[in-house]
């Protein structure tokens, strides 16, 4: 199967997964009510669970490629040890559930953009991507990195030298990401598909597609 058509049935599968999750239909406050608000207590335990699960398998499969150079991997595993440090720090936060599962993220995102040894068993995880979207009126592509857990849905976004974590937001359709900057000012990304709508925070709106893997 080529690049892009594999990532076409990825994003209809994500969207399907993702869409009930998030959508108006789903009133239940756990596992998918993760927002900058801050998690509900019952349920961030069981997504820290599942996103550990996740990273610790992404890992994993860099580092048994990594361990084949010269290093032997030391440079992955010091990545991993200072982000250990780093993640150790939410307890000191007043929101440390949402610091918590937000560094967890991120590190995923971190993996599968760095190792791409990390992307090789997608089958048996809960995260996507990286996936280069082409947007009207920007200076790059747009990198989206997806993984749901629990229940609840996060994109990361990386765009001209921006990095930021979107959770899912309700929508009547599709899988929607969004999280406020200032007033009226969200940042949100609208997947339908391989299209896709992307606000970076700044008023603009920009109308995406998901761009075909070489």
């Amino acid at each position: 199967m080529k690049p892009h058509m594999r990532w076409m049935l990825c994003a209809a599968l994500l969207t399907a997964a993702l869409a009930g999750t998030g959508s108006s239909q789903a009133a239940d406050p756990g596992c998918a009510s993760l927002s900058v608000a801050g998690p509900a207590a019952g349920c961030a335990g069981a997504v820290q669970v599942a996103l550990d699960l996740e990273l610790t398998r992404l890992f994993d499969l860099a580092l048994a490629d990594q361990r084949a150079l010269s290093d032997g991997g030391r440079a992955l595993r010091d990545w991993h040890e200072a982000w250990i440090d780093q993640s150790d720090g939410c307890v000191d936060r007043s929101d440390p559930a949402e610091c918590a599962v937000r560094s967890q993220v991120a590190f995923i995102a971190g993996l599968r953009r760095q190792y791409p040894a990390a992307r090789s068993a997608d089958a048996d995880g809960v995260s996507l991507g990286p996936v280069g979207f082409v947007c009207s009126d920007t200076a790059g592509p747009v990198d989206a990195v997806f993984v749901t857990a629990e229940g609840a849905g996060f994109v990361s976004l990386m765009w001209d030298g921006t990095d930021v974590i979107l959770p899912q937001a309700v929508s009547a359709s599709g899988a929607r990401f969004e999280e406020n900057a200032g007033p009226d000012k969200p940042v949100e990304f609208w997947i339908k598909g391989n299209a896709a709508m992307f606000r970076p925070g700044n008023g603009s709106v920009h109308e995406c597609e998901a761009a075909a893997a070489d």
